[in-house]
């Protein structure tokens, strides 16, 4: 492309949205020209987040598809649901997009309709998005034009555990237990996520029924895997740490453990092998995943750490539009 690609964000004010605008308004290839908000419509965006005063000039707009029409690329950070009813209005021939929602991430309309319990509305383009994993999935997000961002929680188990899979590492079932900062839930205020209800807890949600269970068994490699995945909200403004539980197959090592995440790290920029596991502020506020792993008599613990608005959500989904755009993955993900 000659000139900078003309980019937008629909649910701009959400935290995954605010995020977005701050990646893109400092990203050297890309322009960030619309911003659009059901809840805010008509207001600058500096007025709704006062750090963005003097950095980002643009007003929130109503959602309307003669200016989407017009940019090269937008993202969709919006409830689950949403997305769907907007894709398919939009001509992904002339316009790319980067789904942060659901409602492209699981490959067929009955798994979704299982999943989330309502109709599927857009099957076509089920059919033809992309499933974001940036590190797994390279080549097949470059030529895409709808590419499904994954889950926070699906991102941080499965960057590990594909490559598991793949090695023949896993002998039996997963146990996962994750753990996530309160932004998981969104912006808007819920009794679950106040302050009263969280402070000094930690606390299991959806255990064994949550919806990035049948996200993660499906992008896994392994459609048969044997997952139970429990979540936990703890009191973290963000980031998820994610334990993944199995015992090693018999006729693999421990340093055949070490050697396939460190070759997973080595093959990104985001990915970082730790010697020994890291907690959530060691990733908060950055785009990077941390692993580690812990084995013992063939039991395994594989840690996987990150921030669930960057890595989980927005950095993701830039990496995603980079890939789509021809650029390098990561950029504009780092200051300077």
């Amino acid at each position: 492309m000659t000139s900078s690609p003309q980019a937008g964000v629909v649910g701009a004010t959400g935290l995954a949205g605010a995020e977005l605008v701050e990646i893109l308004n400092r990203h050297p290839h890309i322009d960030l020209s619309y911003l659009a908000s059901r809840s805010f419509a008509g207001q600058p965006f500096a007025d709704i987040y006062p750090r963005f005063k003097n950095l980002v000039d643009l007003t929130c707009e109503p959602l309307e598809f003669d200016p989407i029409s017009r940019l090269d690329l937008l993202f969709l950070a919006v409830p689950h649901t949403v997305s769907m009813e907007i894709v398919s209005k939009i001509d992904l021939s002339k316009t790319l997009v980067v789904d942060l929602a659901a409602d492209y991430r699981l490959p067929t309309v009955e798994l979704f309709e299982s999943a989330y319990g309502v109709k599927h509305s857009d099957p076509d383009n089920l059919q033809s998005a992309v499933y974001g994993l940036v590190e797994h999935n390279f080549n097949q997000i470059k030529p895409a034009k709808l590419v499904a961002n994954p889950g926070c929680y699906a991102t941080a188990v499965l960057l590990p555990l594909i490559s598991l899979l793949k090695a023949d590492l896993i002998a039996g079932p997963v146990f996962v237990d994750a753990k996530s900062g309160l932004t998981g839930a969104g912006r808007k205020p819920l009794e679950a996520t106040s302050f009263i209800n969280c402070n000094q807890e930690i606390k299991p949600y959806k255990v064994a029924v949550h919806r990035h269970q049948p996200e993660i068994v499906a992008h896994s490699s392994n459609p048969h895997l044997d997952l139970l995945f429990v979540p936990h909200i703890i009191p973290a403004d963000r980031g998820i740490e994610a334990a993944i539980y199995f015992k090693l197959n018999p006729s693999k090592s421990a340093a055949d453990l070490q050697k396939t995440l460190r070759s997973l790290a080595n093959s990104s920029k985001i990915i970082r092998y730790r010697d020994k596991p890291v907690g959530i502020k060691a990733v908060a506020k950055t785009p990077f995943c941390d692993i580690s792993v812990v084995e013992d008599s063939g039991s395994v613990v594989v840690f996987s750490c990150l921030d669930n608005l960057l890595k989980g959500a927005a950095s993701q989904a830039v990496q995603n539009a980079n890939l789509m755009l021809g650029f390098e993955d990561t950029a504009g993900l780092f200051n300077g």
